[in-house]
């Protein structure tokens, strides 16, 4: 490794192994620095008086992230980790007695939507497209761009794509404009938590 190419990480949560990881082997010499007593940050699990519990995320929805992680390195992650998939990966219990388990098999989730609501399947494929559109585009834009090139503004061709009614403001006007049922819409607002934001505005 240069002498000249160092770099101290505070924390070892999977931002902070991801870094560590890619920047060794760019040839950086790395030093990583945990307060807790182990690392993974907020994916880790802690016992007591015979019970375990997760600290943090036990679900991956985004596999393909991770399998790239482990290809910057020149390895495979199924050679290192094994995911299981969980079926139903949720239950959702509410207090006027509606109860659904959330599958991972879209027919199944599909006639769970429909028996929660009319149409609720087919609003659930318009969000999900939606979803997939702003998401490509971000992958092309601010997602794979250098922070030193943040605010840099977007090419007019992919300004064409963007769905300016969805794109901005609330997230949760957006889950109402798909869905009626106050589960589903209580359901899908949730998912910014995964990301630490807020689906609602804050008063004034």
């Amino acid at each position: 490794m240069s002498a000249g190419r160092r770099v101290v990480i505070i924390g070892g949560g999977l931002g902070g192994l991801a870094l560590a990881l890619r920047l060794s082997v760019s040839r950086w010499s790395v030093r990583l620095f945990e307060q807790g007593h182990s690392l993974g940050g907020k994916m880790n699990r802690w016992s007591k008086d015979g019970f375990t519990f997760d600290t943090g995320p036990s679900l991956i929805t985004m596999p393909f992230v991770f399998r790239e992680l482990f290809q910057s390195a020149g390895e495979k992650l199924e050679d290192h980790l094994e995911l299981a998939q969980v079926e139903p990966h949720a239950r959702y219990v509410y207090p006027d007695g509606t109860r659904f388990d959330v599958s991972n098999r879209l027919p199944s989730w599909l006639e769970t939507l429909r028996s929660l609501e009319m149409r609720a399947d087919a609003a659930f494929l318009e969000f999900m497209q939606l979803g997939a559109r702003i998401f490509d585009l971000s992958q092309g834009t601010f997602f794979r761009a250098s922070p030193r090139e943040f605010g840099r503004p977007p090419a007019p061709a992919a300004l064409r794509h963007f769905p300016l009614l969805d794109a901005w403001g609330l997230y949760s006007e957006t889950v109402a404009r798909y869905f009626r049922s106050p589960a589903l819409r209580q359901l899908y607002q949730r998912y910014p938590t995964y990301v630490g934001s807020s689906p609602y505005r804050c008063p004034a």
